[in-house]
């Protein structure tokens, strides 16, 4: 059989494992799961891209003054390039490396480059969505600034199924490279979590501490959108050409590269440092729900993909807090170029607030992360109670306190008034209260045990995206509300906002206690 046959039929038996999509599930017991997961994904997905949609035309209607509007593709394409290189490099652990069917793949008879090309291919099939939810709508916002252009069109879809490779393989490279350095110490997972966080902050703020131009920062940081957009919005032939090389010629020299030292990576990447210090056995006695706390707090921490994936809204928070205290107003406008920056973050300070807490939504996944472990935590002697509230009690442990402190710095950095304080304080916290319950509550409505990897459940599973949807949704309630009733005060919308959302977190609760507890007795 040719390695490209055997390929396919790899991907054939990966993709439902890591893609949890409702139509690729079987049995009568899912058809209702499925229903409501359709409804979920297409709600999504046309949410999504209707705030691409106004994100890329209000984009081009400001260059559009300047006469600019021809940098729209091209910064489209550096945009969805650099989202996907963000929400790649801390899933090289668990796809590329350290997945859970190692052991299986070995044994079949495929070489180690197929192996590899088939994980970067399913990295790259997910992250195809967001390309085309970006390109799509940025090439109908071009056309209708500028005028339809068929041709020009369809060679950007083409391009969008293209974008995807080049930036997963740097991804891989670097996420590869950070693995490497932080298994060089003990505890080589919070050393790789911190790799990747600083990875990732030194990205975004390149453009505003490199003092390139507003408009040409994204592409200079990420050249191939230049050559992107001569190659599939202007249709030159050399640049289709170079396009090609670069991204194909990139994707299969790793691919080859990787799988000549496959086993090496793996055996090198995964290995445990043990500690020098060895000590005696210590027992101590915890409350049921003290123990059963500890336990979802180090499952937390153990995976650096649960980390990254649900923690990094509340660390972008928490740094942008600490730098309010040392960066002048002055400072920011002109790093933002936009006079006045300050007051106008400030309109839109709770939302954005709001908005990170909502990222962390680590009980939408607790339930399914038990996996084929299900079985331990049930046969427990305890209620089912008592486990949902430990998993609700981390997620809140990881938001609400520090939204708290977030709010007191970002209270000093930015000289925030009484009025804003106590808004941002009560929001902010019924937000997290809401995501921590909601994600459980959709978690057991939408579970996933069947996953081969965790970034299935953590980033790709409907409960997830269900719990993320919801959360942007809250986020926006304030705005949402003050557009329908503009008579009534910011300070009372916002107040009327929080206990909307505290009053559906307790009948989502009640909710949860009542009918969670047989659901979950029911999972097999």
């Amino acid at each position: 059989m040719r390695e490209w046959t055997k390929l396919i039929r790899l991907l054939k038996i990966q993709f439902p494992e890591v893609f949890d999509l409702p139509f690729l599930r079987k049995g009568r017991k899912k058809r209702l799961s499925n229903s409501v997961s359709m409804v979920l994904l297409a709600a999504f997905v046309i949410f999504l891209s209707f705030m691409s949609f106004l994100y890329s035309y209000g984009l081009g209607l400001g260059l559009k003054p300047a006469g600019r509007v021809d940098m729209l593709i091209e910064m489209a394409a550096a945009i969805a390039s650099v989202a996907i290189f963000f929400t790649t490099v801390y899933k090289i652990r668990g796809i590329i490396f350290d997945f859970k069917d190692f052991d299986f793949l070995l044994s079949l008879p495929v070489k180690y480059t197929t192996i590899v090309t088939g994980r970067l291919l399913l990295l790259y099939l997910i992250n195809l969505p967001a390309a085309i939810l970006i390109m799509v709508p940025a090439g109908i916002s071009y056309c209708m600034l500028t005028g339809w252009d068929v041709a020009a069109f369809i060679y950007n879809i083409a391009g969008a199924l293209l974008l995807p490779m080049l930036p997963v393989t740097l991804a891989a490279i670097v996420g590869i490279l950070a693995a490497f350095f932080a298994s060089r110490f003990r505890n080589s997972k919070v050393i790789n979590i911190i790799l990747i966080f600083i990875i990732l902050f030194g990205f975004m703020a390149v453009p505003y501490f490199s003092g390139l131009g507003s408009l040409d920062s994204m592409t200079q940081i990420y050249p191939p959108a230049a050559l992107y957009e001569s190659a599939f919005w202007k249709k030159e032939a050399a640049a289709i050409a170079g396009y090609l090389l670069v991204s194909l010629g990139s994707f299969g020299i790793f691919s080859v590269a990787a799988g000549k030292r496959f086993i090496a990576l793996n055996t090198q990447l995964v290995k445990k440092t043990g500690s020098r210090n060895r000590k005696g056995l210590q027992v101590r006695t915890d409350s049921p729900f003290c123990a059963l706390y500890k336990k979802e707090v180090k499952r937390y921490f153990s995976s650096v993909n649960y980390v990254i994936n649900t923690g990094f809204g509340m660390v972008l928070l928490t740094v942008l807090s600490i730098a309010s205290l040392f960066i002048a107003p002055d400072t920011v406008s002109r790093l933002l170029k936009v006079p006045g920056a300050i007051e106008q973050l400030k309109q839109f300070l709770p939302e954005f607030i709001a908005f990170c807490i909502a990222m962390t939504c680590i009980s939408a996944s607790s339930i399914s992360l038990e996996g084929k472990n299900l079985w331990l935590i049930k046969s427990l002697p305890l209620s089912a109670g008592s486990i949902f509230c430990s998993k609700i009690a981390v997620n809140l442990t990881m938001t609400a306190p520090l939204a708290f402190i977030d709010v007191l710095l970002l209270s000093i950095g930015l000289r925030l008034a009484v009025k804003e304080i106590i808004v941002l304080m009560v929001f902010d916290i019924s937000i997290s209260i809401y995501t921590s319950v909601s994600g459980l509550f959709f978690n057991l409505l939408l579970p996933k045990f069947d996953w081969s990897s965790e970034i299935t459940v953590i980033k790709q599973s409907m409960a997830v995206l269900a719990s993320l949807f919801s959360g942007i949704a809250a986020a926006m309630l304030p705005k949402i509300l003050e557009g329908a009733l503009p008579s009534i005060s910011g300070f009372t919308v916002f107040l009327a906002c929080a206990a909307f959302l505290l009053a559906v977190s307790g009948l989502l609760y009640l909710a949860i206690m009542k009918s969670g507890e047989k659901r979950f007795r029911a999972f097999t």
